[in-house]
């Protein structure tokens, strides 16, 4: 059971880290592997610096809010 353990912790780190804003709910946060907690898996549109990053390249990110709002 280690070996799925390692695959998904490598799959984790090889993963971008980007500061990103959600434009349906107005998050930001850090992506990281999937979607911001109110967004996720609604394949919201992501902006990075604005480039749109739209629902299937989203897949691949998972959105931490770091603002408290």
């Amino acid at each position: 059971m280690k070996s799925s353990e390692a695959i998904e912790d490598n799959k984790t780190s090889a993963l971008p880290v980007l500061e990103v804003l959600c434009e349906r709910c107005g998050g930001i946060g850090e992506t990281d592997y999937g979607h911001c907690g109110d967004c996720r898996g609604a394949g919201h549109v992501l902006t990075d610096a604005g480039v749109q990053i739209v629902n299937l390249i989203a897949h691949q990110f998972k959105l931490r809010h770091v603002g408290g709002d």
